[in-house]
């Protein structure tokens, strides 16, 4: 999650085409096989926002599961420093927002998972 100094957090909407496309999700993707979550986190961000961010800066906040016959498990990390002016992928969109108004936006189910937990953990977010 890419937290700004103003306390607002950053969301993604999948493009035409792709799973889930039209719902926000915060920006990430799959951990490939030679790499560790944080790299893969780092790697998405450049990929997909034209970001660089630093791995030890990345701080591990929650995850949100599915477990059917393929479980799937998603790690949110609290980004607060990157380089780089953010770019999204064509066809994305990107918006800035207060932690309350995660519900106002339609996700996936696992990122509403996430923004559910982000909310209950309120201001200890941002610190």
């Amino acid at each position: 999650m890419i937290i700004r100094a103003d306390g607002h957090v950053l969301l993604q909407k999948r493009p035409a085409g792709k799973p889930h496309a039209g719902l926000w999700e915060f920006p990430g993707g799959k951990v490939e096989s030679d790499e560790n979550q944080r790299d893969a986190l780092a790697r998405e961000l450049k990929e997909e926002l034209a970001i660089v961010c630093d791995t030890a800066s990345m701080e591990p906040l929650t995850f949100a599961e599915f477990l059917p016959e393929n479980p799937i498990v998603l790690f949110l990390y609290k980004v607060t420093d990157w380089t780089g002016d953010l770019e999204p992928l064509p066809g994305a969109e990107i918006a800035w927002l207060p932690v309350s108004a995660l519900h106002d936006y339609a996700m996936p189910p696992l990122d509403v998972q996430l923004a559910h937990r982000i909310i209950a953990l309120g201001e200890t977010v941002f610190s």
